[in-house]
């Protein structure tokens, strides 16, 4: 065998078990000189590995979480237009956008593979758009300690418009993975 061949199995190997720890599916197809399963290494194989591994949960408790924080910032500009007291939607709203962060920064260390371009895409502007969503509460949060009613108005209709682009893309992102059979 010579060193160029040999060195090309060397790497074949090396790749294929590096490969391994990427896919939840070996390709049980054995290479004819070789005994080392191939995985699937595809990029059905990839999306169907990060749903396995939690991506798509990660993801949709990004959602679930905007959505208890879009539900305190009503509650917030009700309260804040009422006249009414403030606290307890403020330290709700507190309380929910500080869990929507820990979520939030979960499902980006955990994207969708990068193969599936629009996927991704999706994904991050979902995201984004949740992540928005947060700021603007953030921002009512402000306006309601500054006792700025029309403020938390402003900032909570923001909110409802960026956590409604996000809902958008999340539902692009469900979509796409339908179509690829992984939802």
């Amino acid at each position: 065998m010579n060193g160029t061949l040999r060195a090309a199995l060397a790497v074949g190997t090396l790749s294929a078990a590096l490969l391994a720890g990427c896919s939840s599916r070996p390709n049980t197809a054995a290479a004819t000189n070789t005994a080392i399963a191939v995985p699937a290494t595809g990029c059905h194989a990839q999306l169907a590995a990060w749903k396995a591994s939690g991506g798509l949960d990660d993801l949709q408790g990004v959602m679930v979480s905007e959505e208890t924080v879009g539900q305190d910032l009503t509650l917030l500009d009700s309260a804040a237009s009422s006249g009414g007291s403030l606290t307890s939607a403020e330290a709700s709203l507190r309380t929910d956008s500080a869990a929507f962060l820990a979520a939030a920064r979960k499902a980006d260390g955990h994207l969708p593979p990068a193969c599936d371009k629009t996927l991704k895409t999706a994904a991050n502007s979902a995201l984004t758009g949740w992540s928005a969503a947060n700021t603007d509460a953030a921002n009512a949060l402000l306006a309601a300690d500054q006792g700025d009613s029309a403020g938390v108005a402003k900032q909570a209709d923001a909110g409802s418009a960026h956590e409604q682009d996000a809902a958008g893309q999340y539902r692009k992102t469900m979509a796409e993975l339908k179509a690829k059979r992984i939802a």
